[in-house]
């Protein structure tokens, strides 16, 4: 292999990551090893600064992804920084007593004043040499050592960006008497040198200067202060280690007026915050952020309004995409047939570009490479010819949330009109053939012993959900369907109840009736309702929805899901007129799925919160 094959020439997947790690377009490859018995690839590449973790992660995770591998380690190479070590100086020699001139005066605790800046933990190497580092201690191991009279200084502390133990050898007549300076909580400035420690087996700071330093609090300096309305504290399972009264105690301090609490399905922390806000002078809003469950509008079979007769023309469609989100992916294939009482009348197919690489698991599950989609229409061009396709007709597919989410995606991004009227014959499957443990498209196909079919491909795929939609009909009719409108208060009322699929909302008090209310819902999640979390159907918060404000949440969120899979205006319309008011969070909130590779970068992040403003 070329000493310098540039990374993204290998690995073009990772263009949607060019902007890390200093540049991927001036990355280069050095070696890569690939172990098919084990599905594993080792790769060697150099990079123009040391990359972070998360960064590695994300990379090693889009080629994971691209490869079908098992595993990918990326051993980093990188200019490593010119530094000079310094051994370290002896505390003292004087048997135990400093001389009056070496004695720790105001915050030093140890060495000498400190006054390089420091550096942040997740750019330390076992190169860095000598560093200056600052954060919390979060955990204390010093101890004193019966051989040689010594004592061990070891101390574990972070900066939120990485984590490191301080730790050092303190000989007899050494000053030992640090070990009993530094505790859980501290905040402390460190100068030493990065070494590896063999009894640790880790990267480790051998300490040479140590200062009490002091921890900037951010200051709140707006004129109108704002009031937090989603909180957890350490009775958030897994989610928050914060206790109830520090948090009052720094919204007192930006001299917010009120704060709420809104643990996972849970109100512990309650008389906590009660406490603490009549100790601070703060109002507490009380409130739960509990797992929803959509039982009466969450899955429809129809979406949008029309009387048109059930034996009507239909176009059945189906689509072949880069991936599975709407907002950073892109539509690769549109099949499409028109059909109306089991006759299949015209049909429709156009491979799209992407304007991407097409993963190689993408190709391996559906067949369509970089090639076939090499020259094919625009997406914009694609839209147009189906939408001139489609006419008026109802569309179907099968979880048309999804086809439909990338349609409507494609649709603003080339300006054009996109509302049609939807059915989805994964939804009435679940109602219809409920003998089913999974309705994957193959698997309604086969019960319905439907003919075989290249699964995973649009057109054929598309003729299917006709076949299928054709069988299901005359089983609506049956129900007493006659129009299309009439299919989903057919499916509202045969559809089996589903509490797996929960969602995250905001339930905040309002009054003495919404406390007494969120009291009720959280108790029969618990008793009536609980499925692997304590969840809160529609239906019963309809009930008990007096006195109670609901919010959207977070990313994990009903309105936030569908904005994700590139629902229709009209659908997150549809769904956000529930609420009371709907949630913007930072990027950092959500950034998880960047990290995760869910999404390509931030701005996909941008644009998930524009649309929620937009509605």
């Amino acid at each position: 292999m070329s000493e310098h094959t540039s990374l993204l020439e290998i690995f073009p997947g990772l263009a949607g990551l060019k902007a890390s790690c200093g540049g991927l377009d001036k990355a280069y490859v050095t070696d890569v090893a690939v172990s098919t018995a084990e599905s594993k690839m080792s790769i060697a590449a150099h990079f123009t600064r040391l990359p972070a973790p998360a960064e590695i992660d994300a990379l090693c995770g889009r080629i994971r992804a691209d490869y079908g591998l098992g595993l990918v380690e990326l051993k980093p190479d990188y200019p490593k920084p010119k530094t000079e070590y310094v051994p370290p100086k002896k505390l003292s020699t004087s048997g135990g007593k400093e001389p009056a001139a070496a004695k720790p005066t105001g915050d030093i605790l140890m060495g000498r004043s400190i006054k390089k800046a420091p550096v942040p933990m997740s750019e330390l190497t076992l190169d860095s040499g000598n560093v200056v580092i600052e954060g919390d201690v979060f955990d204390v191991t010093s101890r004193k050592l019966q051989k040689r009279d010594g004592a061990v200084l070891c101390f574990d502390m972070t900066d939120l960006t990485g984590s490191i133990r301080v730790s050092r050898y303190l000989r007899s007549e050494d000053d030992q008497s640090i070990i009993n300076k530094i505790n859980v909580g501290d905040h402390i400035i460190v100068s030493g040198v990065v070494n590896y420690s063999r009894y640790d087996e880790d990267m480790v700071i051998e300490p040479r200067h140590i200062m009490k330093g002091k921890k900037h609090v951010r200051p709140d300096n707006a004129e109108e202060k704002r009031v937090e309305l989603h909180v957890h504290t350490r009775f958030s399972a897994l989610d928050a280690l914060t206790e109830p009264a520090e948090i009052v105690k720094r919204a007192a301090y930006w001299g917010h007026p009120a704060i709420a609490v809104t643990d996972h399905g849970v109100c512990q922390a309650f008389p906590d915050m009660w406490k603490a806000g009549k100790k601070h002078g703060v109002k507490i809003i009380y409130g739960v952020e509990c797992y929803f469950v959509n039982d009466v509008d969450g899955s429809l079979a129809v979406h949008g309004e029309s009387d048109l007769p059930i034996d009507t023309e239909m176009v059945a469609f189906d689509i072949e995409t880069t991936g599975l989100n709407a907002g950073s992916d892109r539509m690769t294939e549109i099949g499409a047939v028109i059909f109306a009482g089991g006759e299949i009348k015209e049909s429709f197919n156009t491979f799209v570009d992407p304007e991407m690489h097409i993963p190689a698991e993408i190709t391996q599950l559906t067949g369509i490479t970089d090639n076939d989609v090499k020259g094919a229409p625009s997406e914009a061009e694609a839209m147009r010819a189906f939408l001139k396709f489609a006419g008026d007709r109802p569309i179907v597919a099968h979880n048309a949330d999804f086809d439909t989410g990338f349609m409507a995606s494609a649709a603003a991004r080339s300006g054009l009109e996109f509302e049609p009227v939807y059915l989805d014959t994964l939804a009435l499957s679940h109602a219809l053939l409920p003998d089913l443990k999974r309705h994957k498209l193959d698997m309604v196909s086969n019960r319905l012993s439907l003919p075989d079919f290249n699964h995973h491909r649009a057109s054929d795929d598309a003729l299917v959900v006709a076949r299928i939609m054709g069988r299901f009909l005359p089983m609506l009719a049956e129900q007493g369907a006659k129009t299309v409108n009439d299919i989903q208060a057919v499916y509202r009322r045969i559809k089996p109840a589903d509490h797996s699929k929960s969602r995250h909302m905001i339930l905040l008090v309002k009054n003495k009736v919404g406390l007494k209310n969120l009291y009720e819902l959280v108790s029969q999640s618990y008793l009536k309702f609980y499925h692997k979390t304590p969840t809160v159907p529609k239906s019963l918060l309809v009930q008990h929805r007096e006195g109670i404000l609901v919010g959207s949440a977070c990313g994990m969120g009903e309105l936030y899901g569908a904005v994700m899979h590139g629902a229709s205006d009209a659908e997150l319309r549809r769904i956000a007129s529930f609420y009371d008011y709907l949630e913007i969070q930072p990027i950092g909130n959500n950034h998880f799925l960047v990290d995760n590779g869910v999404v390509r970068d931030e701005t996909v992040l941008e644009d998930y919160n524009r649309r929620i403003i937009k509605i």
